[in-house]
């Protein structure tokens, strides 16, 4: 800075940066409408688009939440019915296995009482 009469003044090159931020102001406000009316339609037309994708987004996880849902409710009706099974082939187990018991107790019994004829009779 320089001084001249006592009062500091500002330097060629700060003096030109304040007059090169004022044109570039003046030609800002100038031209701010001519930019706007361009941009605007391009503003809506990519809000809009950003709009349909986020719906179409949207939609698409929708669906697939969906089928997630359909797949784990398969899933759990078809572990329920394996258990369902696999409880009524025990029950037909138990109840073929007590009658193998029942043959084999009355097999059993008569090989008992043909042994005991048989030492009857020696």
């Amino acid at each position: 800075m320089k001084e001249l009469f006592g009062k500091t003044l500002m330097s060629s090159a700060a003096a030109s940066n304040i007059l090169l931020g004022l044109g570039v102001l003046w030609a800002g406000q100038m031209l701010l409408p001519l930019v706007k009316g361009a941009v605007r339609p391009v503003a809506v037309k990519g809000a809009q688009g950003a709009i349909a994708l986020s719906e179409q987004t949207s939609s698409v996880l929708e669906r697939a939440r969906n089928e997630l849902s359909r797949i784990i409710e398969e899933a759990k009706y078809s572990k329920e019915m394996a258990f369902a099974g696999a409880d009524m082939g025990l029950e037909y187990f138990n109840q073929d296995s007590q009658k193998e018991v029942e043959e084999l107790r009355a097999k059993i019994a008569s090989l008992e009482n043909q042994l005991k004829e048989l030492q009857g009779g020696v």
